[in-house]
């Protein structure tokens, strides 16, 4: 059985599309490909980019990369990607799929500074419910501290490896499809995540 994790989702969803009007209701999102080029780097799309324009032009176009987590949530994590010169969509930092799905967010920019993710639970399981609150805690302590200086408390400390916990919890493989969802739905693997696998 495959692990389940965040992947690009395969289809546009009526849960995907509510998700993305919620953050932008002037845009919908679209596929765009994935196209690393020379001296990109995963994890440093707005670096990237600026490195493309640098050498070739185009724009920078901020927005929102599109991830869904099997039947568990769907992630929006701030991103950017190349507009080219003749008016293209182009993701230039390298990824594992061939394509991601991308939200344009003409009210979203960047300073430096990491910028929170926006989760929404696709389940009601109070398993996911707890996982999306300590991600979102997590976030705000690399928001504030800076990447590299989360001061660690006892209670943020305890709070990470519990958020540490519940994705080794939720990755756990399913051995066989009729067994109940990893998520904590209550419903069988084959009806709840194992239809997004």
């Amino acid at each position: 059985m495959n692990i389940p994790h965040e992947t690009t989702p395969g289809q546009i969803t009526q849960e995907i599309e509510a998700f993305c009007t919620r953050i932008s209701s002037i845009n919908e999102p679209v596929y765009v490909p994935v196209f690393p080029q020379h001296g990109c780097v995963k994890g440093e799309c707005y670096s990237n980019v600026n490195s493309v324009i640098s050498k070739s032009g185009g724009n920078i176009i901020l927005g929102w990369a599109i991830w869904r987590w099997a039947n568990i949530l769907i992630e929006a994590e701030a991103h950017a990607v190349l507009e080219t010169i003749d008016g293209k969509l182009v993701d230039v930092t390298p990824d594992e799929s061939n394509q991601i799905l991308f939200l344009k967010d003409p009210n979203l920019s960047y300073s430096g500074c990491p910028i929170n993710s926006i989760r929404c639970a696709l389940t009601e399981s109070p398993l996911v419910t707890e996982l999306i609150e300590l991600m979102d805690f997590r976030d705000s302590l690399i928001t504030i501290k800076g990447s590299n200086e989360i001061l660690l408390t006892d209670e943020v400390r305890l709070k990470l490896i519990r958020l540490h916990e519940i994705q080794q919890i939720l990755q756990q493989p399913v051995m066989s499809i009729n067994n109940l969802c990893q998520c904590g739905s209550g419903a069988k693997y084959k009806k709840c995540c194992g239809k997004y696998r």
